[in-house]
């Protein structure tokens, strides 16, 4: 994957996990988003049965938390990719590599314990949106490297 290529996939998963934040947050105060939250509520605690929604007030606090920090964690991306890695592939793959984990890993084990099996599946599509692009340039950066 060419340096240039991987910036446009590392940029539009930060628009689309804009997006999906923002409906999240609309979520808390349009109806027609809320739905939206429990349709994610519901996916995420597989079989889809109607069971699992954002009602009470802990869960919309924990919701806008979540959402805000996904927020940030696109804002981040953002900022290292086109101030950081843009430049330097190397850096900006040893900033990121680590950020993108230290989300990843706790979040899928807490997803686990919490019974959301399928939050796990979800997360990995953005493991791989934020992953990949980084990991496929910063390879052939190495390998020219040791060559």
């Amino acid at each position: 994957m060419t340096l240039e290529t991987s910036i446009r996939v590392l940029r539009s998963a930060c628009i689309g996990t804009t997006l999906y934040a923002i409906a999240l947050i609309f979520g808390l105060f349009l109806p027609p988003f809320a739905a939206f939250n429990n349709f994610f509520a519901d996916i995420a605690h597989l079989p889809m049965d109607g069971e699992q929604t954002i009602e009470t007030p802990t869960e919309r606090l924990f919701l806008a938390i979540f959402a805000g920090l996904m927020l940030g964690f696109a804002g981040f991306v953002w900022q290292i990719t086109t101030h950081v890695f843009s430049k330097n592939p190397n850096l900006g793959a040893k900033i990121m590599i680590p950020a993108v984990l230290a989300w990843y890993i706790p979040d899928g084990i807490g997803s686990l314990i919490a019974g959301a099996w399928f939050n796990v599946v979800m997360n990995t599509f953005f493991l791989g949106l934020f992953l990949l692009p980084v990991i496929l340039v910063h390879k052939p950066a190495q390998s020219a490297r040791a060559a």
